[in-house]
């Protein structure tokens, strides 16, 4: 039985030493053909070795490897700089690129870090940074990414090669500010609210946060509260999934960044997190000024937000009559106010370019003047618009002391625009307002009238 195991074991070592004496010869003429040259369309990280023995494609490879390292150095972005590698960060193993070849294919080179700088980078970053960083993950990524020899290499940026969720190392990505001196029940809603996480993918919810609290809070406060968070969210590349605005622009918010909600229509504000890393909203009260805060790791993506054709929409008058005021008697109503709309846009920007979002078209439309006058002077005016009527002056008479104007007791003209039910173009608006109530309009608000 012994001597069974021993040739069995003899047997082995023979094998092995022909499998290594022939094997490799073997699979070099199975690459390269029968002449010992690389077969056509045989390439290693896009450089051509066809017809080339081993030291000729050996050669090549190498050249075209330490011209393309030298114009392709690797950089990782913090928070505060870019840190750059030397071209000696990378190397190039010729030995196992030519034998990982196939004969007519393209085949990857295969590429290695020099781990000695890895320790200069960390020294860089900080402690912070520094303990937390998955090397082995930033090693693996860059030998991949170069493997090709591609002719632009990704922007690495270090957060990409840290823990998810290390809140050491959260900052800041964007804040805001709302007043809400006075507003006791909202300062109690959001001391219990505290912060939010924002997972990666998760959405959040005006309507649905507030309802998952047991503090409750007018609508003026939930005004503030969604205004806030949209200003905030603005700032970064979070995508905005539904944002209402109210009838008139309040004045704790800018144009462009105003947000309110209707529980009763659903209207809600929510956006979601498209970036692999949460992010927490953290609310505080400081000088009864709401603080929203987003953080977390810095965005891949830069954004700058703009706010564009800002216009102000004149206000109109509306005279309605009453047999309770004396004849030169106007009792103002409401005072009115003219209207404002403005588009805003966000410009995100990243290593992969540039695009520009068109946020929405915010439309508030104007407040009416509203006069109310004597019923008097409206049956004077129309007798004498009869009068007129049934004698009609000639053009010669037109500078006539009679038809001046500037001499008669009441007043030029009766309003500057009367609008009367009559109006078919008033009656279409006043549909469409139905339709619109409580918020703001988006399209044709030059032609969009509202009265009282």
């Amino acid at each position: 039985m012994s001597q069974w195991k021993g040739l069995i074991i003899m047997t082995s070592m023979v094998l092995f030493i022909l499998s290594v004496t022939y094997g490799g010869p073997l699979g070099w003429q199975i690459v390269s053909g029968e002449h010992g040259k690389f077969a056509k369309g045989t390439q290693i990280a896009g450089v051509n070795v066809e017809d080339m023995n081993q030291e000729e494609a050996a050669g090549k490879l190498e050249y075209q490897f330490s011209k393309w390292k030298k114009n392709h150095l690797i950089e990782i972005e913090t928070q505060e700089n870019t840190l750059r590698f030397q071209d000696s960060f990378l190397t190039i193993s010729t030995e196992a690129s030519l034998h990982n070849s196939e004969s007519g294919e393209n085949t990857a080179a295969v590429i290695k870090v020099d781990r000695s700088h890895l320790d200069d980078f960390k020294r860089s970053t900080g402690e912070n940074i520094s303990d937390n960083l998955l090397s082995e993950e930033l090693v693996a990524q860059v030998e991949t990414d170069a493997s090709t020899l591609p002719e632009n290499l990704p922007a690495y940026s270090v957060y990409e090669f840290l823990p998810p969720d290390v809140e050491a190392l959260y900052e800041t990505i964007s804040t805001a500010e709302i007043n809400i001196k006075d507003r006791e029940q909202l300062a109690e809603f959001l001391d219990k609210l505290g912060s939010v996480s924002l997972e990666p993918g998760s959405s959040f919810s005006i309507i649905d946060t507030i309802e998952s609290l047991p503090a409750s809070i007018d609508e003026e406060d939930e005004h503030r509260f969604a205004t806030a968070v949209y200003t905030a969210v603005l700032n970064t590349n979070f995508s905005i999934d539904e944002r209402h605005i109210s009838q008139q622009l309040p004045d704790f918010a800018d144009i462009g960044k105003e947000a309110a909600v209707d529980f009763d229509k659903s209207h809600d504000l929510s956006f979601t997190n498209p970036n692999e890393y949460t992010y927490d909203l953290v609310f505080s009260i400081i000088d009864n000024r709401l603080t929203l805060e987003i953080r977390g790791y810095p965005m891949g993506s830069k954004v700058k937000t703009h706010t564009e054709e800002e216009k102000e929409i004149p206000s109109r008058t509306v005279v309605e009559y009453s047999v309770d005021l004396n004849e030169q008697e106007i009792k103002v109503e409401e005072e009115g106010q003219p209207g404002r709309s403005a588009v805003t846009t966000r410009v995100i920007s990243n290593e992969n370019g540039e695009r520009t979002e068109k946020m929405g078209r915010d439309y508030y439309p104007p407040v009416n003047r509203i006069e109310v006058r004597s019923s008097l002077l409206k049956e004077n005016t129309m007798d004498e618009e009869e009068m007129e009527e049934d004698f009609p002056a000639s053009d010669s008479d037109s500078s006539s002391p009679e038809r001046n104007d500037s001499d008669t007791d009441g007043p030029q003209s009766e309003v500057d625009e009367t609008i009367e039910e009559s109006n078919p173009s008033f009656e279409e608006d006043e549909n469409s307002d139905e339709e619109k109530e409580g918020e703001g309009i988006w399209e044709n608000e030059d032609e969009v009238l509202y009265f009282k």
